[in-house]
């Protein structure tokens, strides 16, 4: 993980009985949500949002983060997995300085989201928020993925 700092994660036991942690939240193969239900979910798709935070306004980039897009994700069967912040290489490399990563279970979730209404309103408004903003879908992996 060269030149990235996770922003909310616990290292990954070698085990068969991986544990996985999101924002403050343990993800054990089970999610548990912002009001304390648990949901067991096997990831099995990623979503891969990168972009820089625009400097203006980051106390509402986070407040629409935490109170708007990571419940609304959820509520439709994405599930943050966790965030990282790129520190710029010792050879002036530059990259997007925010990664946060989406799981879900099954690309049928991942297709149904990215191609509703209420997910373009969420983008939309995510890219009032940053700039340099792409995205990708991946079969997951715990580890660190581009």
């Amino acid at each position: 993980m060269v030149g990235s700092v996770p922003i909310a994660e616990r290292p990954f036991p070698e085990s068969g009985n991986e544990t996985y942690f999101t924002h403050g939240l343990q993800l054990s193969h089970f999610i548990e949500t912002p009001c304390a239900m648990t949901k067991q979910i096997v990831p099995r798709f990623k979503l891969i949002l990168y972009y820089d935070i625009a400097a203006e306004d980051t106390e509402t980039y986070f407040q629409f983060l935490m109170s708007d897009m990571v419940p609304a994700l959820q509520d439709m069967g994405l599930y943050l997995f966790r965030a990282f912040h790129t520190i710029p290489g010792p050879n002036g490399e530059s990259f997007r300085l925010r990664q946060v990563e989406y799981v879900s279970e099954d690309l049928d979730t991942m297709r149904t989201v990215l191609g509703g209404d209420r997910w373009r309103d969420l983008e939309g408004r995510l890219q009032g928020f940053v700039t340099n903003y792409s995205r990708k879908v991946v079969k997951f992996r715990s580890g660190f993925q581009l």
